[in-house]
């Protein structure tokens, strides 16, 4: 990746420091997200998900890590914003990524940690636990629009990235079209048939911050060309 990246064709502006402590937050949060990918799909009948408890925890605490590193590099980034290009646009951006973040903190919180604890409410109640998931509320309306505000904060980031000049254009573009097609991907549900959004592919969280560590891995494959050619 780092020889694709150094060999392509235009040059960006000399590699600030400030971009490498960002490249590494993002860069991390694939780290952490992609274990959690490899735990294989949710479990989505309310028996295993109570087989599967440890692995679910663990997860959560791995997505949980891994856009709180997202949330971290977005923020540098931000700072990035206020002092080359708009202390108003980066205050807003900031804001945007504080409740994109947050929201995506409380869906994994309370969907791998306090759902749990109602399939057991569920259980001790006497209710049948295969109706548990078709009757429980998702709070699928939360999730979508968490997912939509990290796309949205992500196209963004490209977006300023470029004209900062510190992001290839063929990066931006192929970085944004990705965030655009799954935005759509999440918004088209969510303002249409809210109940069908779990089976989007722009909902699945690897997915949502693969973007954002893809520049993480840009960046870095930069700080480290400058390094060599220094």
């Amino acid at each position: 990746v780092a020889w694709f990246i150094n060999k392509s064709t235009g040059k960006s502006q000399s590699f600030d420091k400030n971009n490498e402590s960002i490249g590494l937050f993002l860069f991390l949060s694939g780290v952490f997200f992609v274990i959690a990918f490899g735990m294989g799909k949710p479990p989505r009948d309310a028996n295993e998900w109570i087989a599967n408890r440890t692995l679910e925890v663990w997860r959560a605490i791995f997505l949980e890590l891994a856009v709180v590193c997202t949330g971290l590099g977005l923020y540098f980034f931000s700072r990035l914003i206020s002092n080359n290009f708009s202390k108003t646009f980066g205050r807003a951006f900031l804001i945007l990524t504080l409740i994109g973040v947050g929201l995506t903190i409380y869906d994994f919180y309370w969907g791998l940690f306090l759902i749990p604890n109602d399939i057991d409410t569920w259980a001790k109640e006497g209710k049948d636990l295969n109706q548990f998931f078709s009757q429980y509320d998702m709070k699928n309306e939360l999730r979508g629009s968490a997912r939509c505000l990290i796309y949205l904060v992500s196209i963004l980031t490209f977006f300023i990235g470029w004209k900062l000049k510190i992001i290839k254009t063929w990066v931006a573009v192929i970085l944004s079209l990705l965030c655009v097609f799954f935005l759509q991907d999440v918004f088209v549900p969510l303002i249409s048939d809210i109940s069908q959004i779990n089976v989007h592919i722009g909902m699945v969280p690897a997915v949502a911050l693969s973007p954002l560590y893809l520049l993480g891995v840009y960046w870095i494959a930069e700080y480290v060309n400058k390094k060599s050619l220094a």
